[in-house]
This record gives C-alpha cells, structure tokens and sequence, in this order.
C-alpha cells in the first residue's frame, strides 16, 4: 500500500499510517523514523495528544506534548467537534 513520488509529491494512497511515538523508544531505517520526525510542527497531531497525555515526554527533544504544543509554529487551525456518541 505504499506511494509512488513523482515530481517532487508523493501520490495517493488507500491508507496512511504514522507511529507518533512507541513508548520512550528511538528507532531510525530508511523506512521509518520513531517518534515521527515532524510531530512538534503539526498541531493537528499535537492537539489530539495533548487529550491522551499532555505530560508525556518527547525521547529526542525532551519537552512534553504541552510544551511541544505551546511552541508549536503551525499556523493551521484545529476545530472540536461534539462527544461522539
């Protein structure tokens, strides 16, 4: 389920998964990076952890999720929706 890069943009594709972190782990190949190399620059991912643990600690950059958060440079905007019932 991979994508193909043509022209600089990557394709699309059925599915798209991100490991953020797992637990307190470092992991570096060609294919994958652990924790996600730019998660401290989306706000779209750092909004959602901060519901799961705002003090959980990043392995590389030593700040926590609120921290990351709070100097975050995304000028993207989250919107909350209601309870999911």
């Amino acid at each position: 389920m991979g994508r193909i890069k043509t022209s600089g943009n990557y394709a699309d594709r059925p599915i798209d998964l991100d490991i953020l972190f797992y637990n307190h782990e470092i992991f570096k190949s060609e294919q994958l990076s652990i924790p996600h190399p730019h998660l401290q620059n989306r706000l779209f991912v750092l909004v959602p952890l901060m519901d799961i643990d705002p003090d959980f600690t990043h392995p590389l950059l030593g700040l926590t999720i609120r921290e990351l958060t709070d100097i975050c440079q995304d000028k993207g905007w989250i919107r909350e929706f209601g309870e999911i019932k």
